[in-house]
């Protein structure tokens, strides 16, 4: 995530829709459109970059909480999920166990990206898009696309039936943490999978702070309705409902999004915890093997790390 602003250009349901339909190699009964994550977090002092998109702020006492991707607005409903029958741990394993020692897994993805990530140069962003698809024997699999891209702030990652959630890299101009946009990601990703897949959505980063650490995140979904909620508070925040123009919108919602992070001096996850609260989200944290996940929680202004036995 880029050092002061981040754009998220992701399948949208009832939502503006400027993404592009990737259909070669696609089952034909999955309608999937691009979704472009944009990681531009610039420090105040920087130039903003940004895409159209719509991710939003919110002022929230006593700190900001934001979101990008709100569903809301005209035609069709979406159908409640099953109740979860297992826990974000135990979902984070199941894909962590899947061919743990073969390059189609989890596993490889994290050290493909952690590989780009610690390149001499990191200066484009890149992804791993994951579907859970259906074998003959009705047995499930795990597949796991590299994604590559151009531009330093945006890879292009895929939403639909099949999909339950995306990795990407951040670049080393940018905040080595979720962006409001990753959080969009993360809605879209579960709005657009099949109900049987929702409750598997995660999004996960892989990406190296100022101390020349690098970090694995993955963020889960607690409470789709405060998400959901969230995000449609931010989006109609008059504070930048005002900007008919979409650019705009975003750049104003970047701006103020900016400084939350700055002012953390280093401590990020602190940060995402403290403005993320509402939103009915959790993060997790890799160990340096990438062999186990542990869940981050703020407690007295201290981070607890809870790990997924």
């Amino acid at each position: 995530m880029q050092t002061a602003a981040k754009s998220n250009s992701l399948k949208q349901i009832n939502m503006n829709s400027y993404t592009s339909a990737k259909t070669s190699g696609l089952d034909s009964e999955t309608n999937l459109n691009e979704v472009v994550i944009i990681n531009n977090y610039h420090k105040p002092t920087t130039y903003i970059y940004f895409s159209y998109t719509q991710p939003y702020f919110q002022y929230t006492s006593p700190t900001y909480s934001y979101n990008p991707y709100g569903v809301g607005g005209g035609g069709g409903s979406i159908t409640p999920p099953p109740p979860p029958t297992t826990t974000p741990c135990d979902q984070i394993k199941n894909v962590m166990n899947y061919n743990p020692n073969e390059p189609n897994s989890l596993k490889s993805s994290l050290n493909w990206l952690k590989d780009k990530v610690n390149a001499p140069v990191n200066d484009k962003e890149c992804g791993v898009e994951v579907q859970k698809k259906m074998n003959y024997d009705e047995s499930y699999r795990y597949e796991f696309t590299q994604v590559l891209s151009n531009d330093e702030f945006s890879v292009p990652m895929l939403t639909g039936s099949n999909y339950i959630g995306g990795i990407h890299s951040h670049p080393a101009n940018g905040y080595a943490m979720f962006s409001y946009q990753d959080v969009r990601f993360l809605l879209a990703t579960y709005d657009g999978a099949s109900s049987t897949r929702k409750e598997e959505v995660f999004n996960s980063v892989v990406c190296k702070d100022q101390a020349g650490n690098t970090n694995t995140y993955m963020l889960k979904i607690d409470n789709i309705d405060a998400l959901r909620a969230q995000v449609n508070a931010v989006w109609n925040n008059p504070n930048y409902a005002k900007f008919s123009d979409e650019k705009t919108r975003i750049k104003a919602i970047h701006e103020d999004q900016s400084p939350l992070y700055e002012k953390n001096k280093g401590q990020l996850e602190k940060s995402f915890l403290e403005q993320f609260a509402a939103f009915g989200i959790s993060i997790y944290k890799a160990n340096t093997t990438l062999s186990s996940f542990s869940k981050l929680s703020l407690n007295n202004s201290s981070i607890t790390s809870t790990p997924c036995n």
